[in-house]
Parts: C-alpha cells; structure tokens; sequence
C-alpha cells in the first residue's frame, strides 16, 4: 500500500452481524476492510486462504471472489470503499496497535455514514483516511526490527531532505549508516518492498503527480522539480506507476 491511496467515494458502513454458515462472495463491487470480533477463513477463488481472528483487521480488495468460512460466530466491522482507477492490492491482514483507536475509527465512520447528514460522507472518508494511516504504520514497520529501522534512518533523513534538488547515491547512503549497499537493499525492501532507488523514484513521482494536479507545473517543470533530469525517463516511469502520463494529470 505505498501508493498515495485516493478514495473516490464511501459505498457502505456498517456493522455486520454473521453466524456460523459459510457465505460466498463473488467479484467484489468495492474495496474494503474488516474489523474481526470472531474467528473466520476468507478461501480466495486463488487458491488463497487468510485465517483471522478477534482483532484482525483484513483488507478484500474489489473485484476479489471468496468464501468467508465462520469458524465462530461474531460481528465484524466493514467500510466498503472506492479508489481512484489503476490501484490494486492483494488481500492482507493486519493487526494493528492502537486497538482502542483503531474500533473507534470503525464505530465513528459506521455512525456517520448512518446519519445521513449533510458532510456525512466527507466525514466517513476522513476517517477512512486516519484508519489507513494506523494500518500503513504497522503494516511496514512490521517487516523490520528496530534496529534495522535505526540504522536506515540516517539514509531516510538524506533522502526526504534531497531527493528533490540533487543526485543520491546508494554508496553514500549505506555510508551514512555506516553498513554496506547490499545490506541497506535488503533492509530497504524488507521495509518498503522496493530498493533505495525505487524508493526514491516513488517520492519523486508523487512529488510530481501533487505538482501536476494542484499546481500551474507543466510536465517539464515537474520532471525537474521533483528531482529527475531526464524528461523521457521520467514519463516512462510515471505512466508505469500511475497507468496515465504525465500530461493527463496536468492541472487544466
């Protein structure tokens, strides 16, 4: 989920009330995440199956088939969501910290989106957005001890600091943290699924996309103030990414 996560709209908030039986679900119409108070087995038409429990939160990403096996009987907290066209993740679950925080984001969005007052559904998508933050922190801090998230940490100051105005070179990151370029790779996509210059490359490209779309930045302008310095490059690697060039994000 290291995409700039855009929801277009809030399809269903609600509490969710099951039994024991099975229940199948075929070509989600929305994405949406799950908050567990029971034991279940979501058996994906892949072959995949993600056993959660009380606790659990589990992101089923739209268009996804499966069937929900409820070992226990139990409620469970969904928002059923809407993103902006081109993302796609794979199911996951996660449990998260702040357990407290987390089942009163769930119950505060569920309130909202039942009122059906004006600035009901702005106030469901803020909400939605603080979840994601909470499951985006432990999603990617779970992968790394913190040891290793302190020993990258001097790479990831350099890196925020300058990625838009100069070249950074993964020899001189792995220097800063005093360990060698293979091992910073390893830990870098143990943390972020990608390689310092990957991840490097995301920055820059969501840098650009914000300058594209709130700014008066031709495609040019963006390719050079987000830090890259060869315009072709930097189309290639957008359209990649966003599944759109550049110029379709151009603030009209």
């Amino acid at each position: 989920m290291e995409d700039d996560i855009i929801i277009t709209d809030i399809v269903l908030a609600i509490n969710v009330k099951t039994d024991t039986s099975n229940h199948i679900h075929n070509d989600r119409a929305s994405h949406g995440f799950a908050y567990i108070f029971s034991s279940k087995e979501y058996i994906f038409n892949n072959g995949k199956t993600i056993s959660v429990d009380l606790g659990d939160i589990i992101y089923l990403p739209k268009h996804s088939s499966y069937v929900v096996n409820n070992i226990t009987p139990g409620d469970c907290y969904a928002i059923n969501f809407q993103l902006s066209s081109g993302l796609h993740y794979e199911p996951f679950k996660i449990r998260v910290t702040r357990q407290e925080e987390i089942v009163s984001l769930f119950k505060s969005t569920i309130n909202h989106y039942s009122s059906r007052e004006p600035g009901a559904k702005e106030a469901c998508i803020s909400k939605l957005y603080s979840l994601i933050y909470q499951i985006k922190r432990d999603y990617y801090t779970s992968y790394t001890t913190s040891h290793q998230r302190k020993l990258i940490k001097p790479a990831l100051d350099h890196i925020e600091k300058h990625y838009r105005t100069s070249a950074i070179l993964v020899s001189d990151l792995a220097r800063m943290c005093g360990i060698s370029e293979v091992y910073l790779r390893k830990i870098f996509r143990k943390e972020f699924g990608k390689t310092p210059v990957e991840y490097i490359n995301a920055l820059r490209l969501s840098f650009a996309k914000d300058l594209l779309r709130y700014g008066n930045y031709s495609v040019k302008e963006a390719c050079f103030l987000s830090g890259f310095n060869d315009e072709s490059y930097f189309s290639r690697a957008f359209r990649r990414r966003y599944g759109k060039p550049p110029v379709s994000f151009v603030k009209n």
